[in-house]
């Protein structure tokens, strides 16, 4: 039974990245996505370890290893505690998994088996740099290179364990709140804002690290589980087999409580939600289709935590810049003036920053999945195809386009843009909000996926999500590129940035008129 329900499990992840809607669409995507990111980390991580292996010649191996592991551990509990929630408590087949004769131990077993894959490969991304530039500067002995893969392992579970632990705390929580999609973006805003606060100031960091290595040293004796890590990287099997057998007792423990909560815990969020559903009041007001649409997808945004911890972080950031540029403007205009920057240049990188922002909050490219099987709902009420997918632009564009509006305003004024660049560069940045909603949409009718378990798969591993977000970046650089080919006929640079605004205001105007001919038609024929 646990080798079927293990096999099922595999068997379905292997259906979602080949199909979607009962069509086969290749993955490529998904993993040139997955290998950049696993680049981009281990360039970052390996320059990281690069500055701490002097710990080594100071005689402090075991610290430095220790490091390693207390990175593997933050990174990976990060990395996993919100996907752990999700899979174990929020997952659409627990009831009916739960109605079969199957222990819950196995299906909970089954499930972290699962996300201990994901996990490990978060541990993997930061150890094997570490390991990697110890070996290459020191080489390794055959004691030290079984100390690594245990301790790789027992770092797995503790890690898994962590997480699980939490995942359940959080549960807990966020069933007791009304709004659990704001908590969940407060998470990814505060994970963001230490990764960037430690990424601005991460040379310092390690250089206080490495200059004060023998002090830390001393402190973190008295850490036992640290040190024991750090001993049995260095190659102590005494140590190695401790670090083992207290993971394998965290492991243990955890899947054992978990086990006798797992049916109350799924029962109750169930429950919960039911009777939200049947207390909720219908409102009063009376709304158009498309605005009844609009009001059911703002909503979903602001209640599912994946929805809005995916593609809401960009509207954070979005009012953020102009305070950040107006407290930090002496360095901001000194660097203008040195690398002597042209007004429309100015603009045109307010509007790239912008483009990044507006793309990586692409809400629609999902939407359409994220209906699931639900979407007969909307197939049987007596609204047509069209009015979805304009209540479901309309949402995208009324939470964007006035937070751009302001933000773009503001910096123009900042940088000192001039009144009419100014007023072109928010046209652009408005006209880019209704362009990537509209292809949002389109590439999601393109490539539905309402085979999900959680929403965190459409909302992840999703082709039209990808699509989306890289083609915005590819066409922000077209704009770009359409400006300097327009200056190049010496055209004046406002009327250059006047001739860019209309090519993507043409373009907007063509991506609306596929979507509501083409797109309308294609969704009265989708089927979950």
């Amino acid at each position: 039974m646990l080798r079927s329900l293990w096999k099922l499990q595999w068997k379905q992840f292997a259906a979602r990245m080949k199909k979607g809607n009962g069509k086969k669409t290749s993955g490529g995507w998904l993993v040139f996505l997955m290998l950049f990111f696993v680049v981009c980390m281990e360039i970052l991580m390996f320059v990281v370890f690069a500055e701490l292996v002097p710990l080594c010649e100071m005689g402090l191996t075991w610290l430095y290893f220790a490091m390693a592991g207390t990175m593997a551990l933050a990174f990976s509990m990060l990395g996993s505690v919100f996907m752990t929630q999700a899979q174990l408590y929020d997952a659409k087949d627990n009831e009916r998994l739960l109605s079969m004769p199957i222990p819950p131990k196995y299906i909970l077993l089954t499930r972290i088996a699962m996300l201990f894959t994901t996990t490990a490969g978060y541990t993997l991304a930061v150890l094997l740099p570490a390991f990697g530039i110890y070996a290459f500067s020191y080489g390794a002995s055959a004691t030290m290179i079984i100390g690594w893969l245990f301790t790789f392992v027992a770092l797995s579970l503790i890690s898994q364990s962590v997480c699980c632990a939490l995942g359940w705390v959080l549960h807990k929580l966020l069933s007791r709140l009304r709004n659990k999609a704001v908590v969940s973006l407060l998470y990814m805003v505060i994970f963001m804002a230490v990764y960037w606060y430690f990424y601005a100031n991460v040379n310092s960091f390690l250089s206080g690290l490495v200059m004060q290595g023998t002090q830390i040293a001393g402190a973190m004796k008295y850490v036992w589980p640290l040190y024991a890590i750090g001993m049995a990287c260095g190659g102590s099997l005494l140590h190695t087999l401790l670090v083992t057998l207290l993971s394998a007792a965290i492991a243990l423990f955890t899947l054992w409580r978990l086990s006798a909560s797992f049916i109350s815990s799924v029962s109750t969020s169930g429950a919960k939600a039911g009777a939200k559903h049947k207390s909720g009041k219908a409102s009063a007001k009376q709304r158009t289709p498309v605005l009844s649409v609009t009001h059911k997808e703002q909503r979903k945004f602001f209640t599912s935590p994946a929805y809005l911890m995916n593609f809401g972080f960009g509207l954070v950031v979005i009012p953020v810049l102009p305070i950040a540029a107006a407290i930090f403007r002496g360095k901001l205009m000194q660097m203008i003036s040195l690398m002597g920057f042209r007004p429309e240049w100015i603009a045109l990188g307010i509007f790239g920053v912008m483009a990044f922002c507006i793309a990586t909050s692409c809400a629609t490219a999902p939407s359409i999945s994220l209906e699931g099987k639900n979407l007969w709902v909307l197939r049987t009420m007596p609204i047509s195809g069209k009015t979805v997918l304009l209540g479901k632009l309309l949402m995208v564009c009324r939470l964007q386009m006035p937070l751009v509006a302001v933000s773009v305003l503001a910096l123009c004024l900042i940088a000192g843009c001039g009144i009419g660049l100014t007023v072109l560069t928010v046209c652009v940045c408005v006209l880019f909000c209704w362009f990537v909603g509209t292809l949002g949409l389109v590439m999601n009718l393109l490539a539905p996926r309402f085979d999900w378990q959680s929403e965190n798969q459409p909302c992840k591993q999703s082709l039209s999500v990808c699509v989306t977000m890289f083609g915005a970046y590819f066409f922000a650089a077209v704009i770009v590129g359409v400006f300097f080919a327009v200056s190049a006929l010496h055209i004046p640079g406002i009327a250059a940035y006047a001739v860019t605004t209309a090519f993507l205001l043409l373009a907007s105007v063509l991506m609306h008129l596929l979507l509501v001919r083409w797109g309308a038609k294609k969704f009265e024929r989708l089927e979950a």
